[in-house]
C-alpha cells in the first residue's frame, strides 16, 4: 500500500498547496500566497528532522511507523489536518494591518502558520517512511511522488471552474480517506479493532460530505478581507453577487448594485445621466466596469472626463487599442469619439467572454491576452492606445503587486505601436503627495529618451481633477493647436493642467 499512499499524498498535498495560493489571493492579497511555498517546505523539513531525531533516540521507530495500522493512522491524521486547517484559517480573524497595534494578531499569524504546517508534516512523514522502509525501491517511490504531484497540479485546473476552491480541498481529502478505508479492510487485527477503524473512516467521510452538501457548501466559501472592495460593496443595500467564475487565474464575481459609482475623472460640470453599470470584481478587489449602453448616445458622459482629452486630438474613425486592467471608461470614450476599430484587451478569458456578451458592437474586438505578449506579436500601428490601470483600492498596496504594464519597457512598446501622430493615454487614481504621477512622468520620459527623443517634456501632457489624473504621450512633439485644444478643454470642465509643453510656473 506504500506506493498508492505516496501517490495520493503527493496529489492531495500539491492540490492543497495550489488551493491555498487561491485562498490567500481572495481572502487577503495575492502577495501573501507566496508564503504558502515556505510553509510547505517547512512542513516537509520538520517531518524529516523529526523522524531523524526520533530514530536516533529510539532505533527502529521508522520500521514501527511503517506498519499498516500506523500507516492507516497517519493517513487519517493527514486527512483531518487538511480539512481542519482549511476550516480553521477560514475563521481566524487575521488582520495583518492591525499587527503593529494588536499583539493578538501576531498570535493569529502564528496559529495560521502552525495549522498550515501540520498537513505537510504528515505528508512528508509518510513519504520519508516510504524511503526508509523500502530503500531499494527509492526510484519507484520518487516516480509515484512526481506522478502524484503532476496530477495534483492538474486537478485544480480542471475542476476549479465547476466546484470552487473550498469544495476541491474537501473532495481531495476523500482520496486518502478512501485509501485508509481500504487499508483498514486488510489490517491484520481483531474484528472489534477493525470495526473501530472502519467506523472512524465512515464518520469522517460523512462529515466531509455534509460540509460539501450543506447549503451548497456555505461553510467552505472563502470570505475576503473587510478591507477588500467586494467585502465593502456587499454592505450596500440591494447589492448582490449574481454569478462567480473560478479559475487558477482568479475568481470573478459579477456584481449588481445601484449604489456603486465609477466615473473617474468626470467633471463636476456634467449634469446629465450616467448609464447603469454591471461590475466584475477580480479576486475580491480589482474591478472591471460594464456600462449598459443601448446606443452610442449613452456614451456621451465620457466626453466630460479628462480621459477624453486624448480622443479630441485623433481623427474620427481612428483605430484604438484599450488595455483594460481594471476600470471600463476607455470603451465609452472610444465609442463617443466614433472610433472605427476598437481592440479591447482583457487579461482573463472569463472576463473577455462577459464583455463580448455585453457589448455586441460592430468594430469591437475583445481579446483575452496579456498586453505585452499581444503587442510583441501585433504589427498594427494605432491612432490611440489607452492603458486603464487605476491602481490598488488601498494606497500602498500597489507596491505589493507584480505589475508590468507601466514599466519603461512597456511604455516604450506602446509608443512603438503608435502612428506618428498617435497618442498613448494612461489614467490613474491621484494619490497625494503625487508620487505616482511623478513616477509615471519619469517612466514616460525615459521611454521617449530610449527612442532618441531629445526633449521628452515636449511630448507629454498631464491633467487631473480632484481624484484622478491622465497622462498623454506622443512619439512626436505636441503641436501648438493640440495644446490649445487641451487647455480649452481643461478650462471648460474645471480640470487642472499639471504639465504641458511650454507651461510656466505661474
Amino acid at each position: 500500500m506504500i506506493f498508492p499512499a505516496v501517490f495520493i499524498l503527493s496529489l492531495v498535498s500539491l492540490s492543497y498547496e495550489v488551493m491555498l495560493t487561491r485562498f490567500f489571493s481572495i481572502s487577503q492579497w495575492n502577495h501573501l500566497s507566496f508564503m504558502v511555498i515556505s510553509i510547505v517546505l517547512f512542513g516537509f523539513a520538520v517531518s524529516g528532522t523529526f523522524l531523524s531525531l526520533m530514530e536516533a533516540r529510539r532505533p527502529g521507530l521508522a520500521s514501527w511507523l511503517s506498519q499498516s495500522s500506523r500507516q492507516w493512522a497517519l493517513l487519517i491524521l493527514f486527512s483531518i489536518s487538511v480539512a481542519g486547517s482549511f476550516l480553521g484559517i477560514s475563521r481566524i480573524p487575521l488582520d495583518y494591518f492591525s499587527m503593529p497595534l494588536q499583539w493578538l494578531q501576531a498570535l493569529y499569524l502564528l496559529i495560521t502558520f502552525i495549522m498550515l504546517t501540520v498537513p505537510f508534516f504528515f505528508s512528508g512523514l509518510i513519504i520519508v517512511l516510504a524511503y526508509a522502509s523500502l530503500p531499494k525501491k527509492a526510484g519507484w517511490i520518487y516516480f509515484y511522488s512526481m506522478l502524484g504531484s503532476a496530477c495534483g497540479a492538474l486537478l485544480p485546473s480542471t475542476i476549479l471552474p465547476l466546484l470552487g476552491e473550498g469544495r476541491i480541498i474537501i473532495i481531495s481529502v476523500l482520496f486518502p480517506l478512501m485509501l485508509a478505508l481500504i487499508t483498514a479492510c486488510f489490517l491484520n487485527c481483531s474484528r472489534p479493532k477493525k470495526l473501530i477503524f472502519l467506523s472512524i473512516n465512515s464518520v469522517l467521510v460523512f462529515i466531509l460530505f455534509f460540509l460539501i452538501m450543506f447549503e451548497k457548501g456555505i461553510w467552505l466559501e472563502i470570505k475576503p478581507s473587510p478591507y477588500k472592495l467586494l467585502a465593502q460593496v456587499l454592505q450596500f443595500p440591494d447589492t448582490r453577487v449574481t454569478r462567480s467564475y473560478n479559475s487558477l487565474r482568479g475568481r470573478l464575481d459579477l456584481v449588481e448594485s445601484p449604489y456603486i459609482r465609477f466615473t473617474p475623472g468626470l467633471s463636476l460640470k456634467y449634469q446629465g445621466t450616467i448609464p447603469e453599470k454591471r461590475f466584475i470584481i477580480h479576486d475580491a478587489d480589482d474591478m472591471l466596469v460594464m456600462y449598459e449602453m443601448d446606443s452610442l448616445e449613452d456614451a456621451g458622459f465620457a466626453r466630460y472626463t479628462h480621459s477624453f482629452a486624448a480622443y479630441m486630438l485623433i481623427p474620427k474613425e481612428a483605430e484604438t487599442l484599450i488595455i483594460m486592467r481594471g476600470g471600463g471608461l476607455g470603451l465609452p470614450c472610444a465609442l463617443e469619439a466614433e472610433a472605427l476599430k476598437i481592440t479591447l484587451l482583457v487579461e482573463l478569458p472569463q472576463a473577455a467572454e462577459i464583455f463580448r456578451a455585453q457589448y455586441k458592437l460592430p468594430g469591437l474586438n475583445v481579446k483575452a491576452q496579456d498586453a505585452r505578449s499581444y503587442l510583441a506579436q501585433d504589427p498594427v500601428q494605432y491612432d490611440l492606445i489607452q492603458v486603464e490601470n487605476w491602481g490598488a483600492s488601498i494606497p500602498g498596496m500597489a507596491s505589493l503587486n507584480q505589475e508590468h504594464l507601466l514599466t519603461v519597457e512597456a511604455l516604450t512598446e506602446y509608443l512603438l505601436h503608435l502612428k506618428k501622430r498617435g497618442i498613448l493615454i494612461v489614467s490613474r487614481k491621484l494619490h497625494l503627495p503625487p508620487s505616482d504621477s511623478i513616477r509615471l512622468y519619469a517612466g514616460a520620459s525615459q521611454a521617449l529618451i530610449s527612442m532618441d527623443v531629445e526633449e521628452p517634456e515636449e511630448h507629454i501632457i498631464i491633467l487631473r481633477n480632484w481624484e484622478s489624473y491622465t497622462l498623454l504621450v506622443t512619439p512626436l512633439p505636441f503641436r501648438t493647436a493640440d495644446i490649445a485644444r487641451v487647455r480649452e478643454f481643461s478650462l471648460s470642465l474645471n480640470f487642472d493642467l499639471v504639465h504641458y509643453p511650454g507651461i510656466r510656473r505661474g
